[in-house]
């Protein structure tokens, strides 16, 4: 009796391990999957100096214009991208985000874009057009890029966006309508103050080298205690 007793005893707490073991090797596996490292935020960049300016883009997102009986809704979703290489060699971008959307008093469904970088503010300042003339864009312009390559560290844009100063960068969307042209302007006061850092994609979920360590132990403690229920079983 005694013996059949402790036989029933044990085989309660090797099915209690067992159970015990595969819960903490659920909870091992479902902590390697937790991501620990912090979301990376877009932050301010001061300037460009030391890095070496390859290109500008002038990227349309989105682009929607809309005319009415005497007006023009439209919607401008604009990115200025700035394309470099560090100090260290390594690729880089920042970007200028311009969003606008509204409503003009005139007739039209066609915008001329132009980008020039200021030695600053002030409106009688030296100023570089971005393409050295005008850009244009309508409703089939959505995806389009407007492209500059640099290879001369000596071209006045990029002296400007790396000698250290806050210089200006200015932008204008002009809508060419009935009864009249209108433009709109967006400039940066502080050209750091618009020029973010893109956003580094997300990074794939790895266990770590410990939890992986640990959930193989648990593992091979569960299949232990299983292989020793199924022989006092038999």
């Amino acid at each position: 009796m005694n013996s059949q007793i402790g036989k029933i005893i044990r085989k309660k707490t090797m099915v209690k391990l067992s159970k015990l073991v595969t819960l903490t090797t659920g909870v091992s596996l479902a902590l390697g999957c937790v991501e620990t490292q912090e979301a990376i935020a877009a932050t301010v960049k001061q300037d460009f100096a030391g890095e070496a300016i390859e290109k500008i883009d002038l990227v349309v997102n989105e682009v929607s214009i809309t005319p009415q009986t005497s007006s023009t809704d439209y919607l401008l979703d604009l990115q200025l991208k700035v394309s470099f290489l560090d100090q260290q060699g390594s690729s880089g971008e920042r970007s200028w985000f311009i969003n606008r959307d509204g409503s003009l008093n005139t007739v039209g469904s066609l915008f001329t874009l132009n980008v020039d970088f200021c030695q600053s503010s002030d409106l009688s300042s030296v100023c570089y057009s971005l393409f050295g003339g005008l850009r244009t864009i309508n409703n089939t312009s959505s995806g389009r890029e407007f492209s500059r390559t640099f290879n001369d560290p000596e071209d006045p844009i990029i002296k400007l966006l790396t000698n250290g100063d806050n210089n200006n960068v200015r932008f204008e969307a002009t809508l060419f309508g009935s009864p009249s042209n209108q433009t709109l302007q967006q400039s940066s006061t502080e050209k750091s103050a618009f020029f973010v850092s893109t956003p580094a994609p997300e990074m794939a979920v790895v266990p770590e080298p410990l939890t992986i360590l640990g959930s193989a132990t648990a593992i091979g403690f569960g299949a232990f205690f299983k292989r020793k229920l199924g022989q006092k079983k038999a």
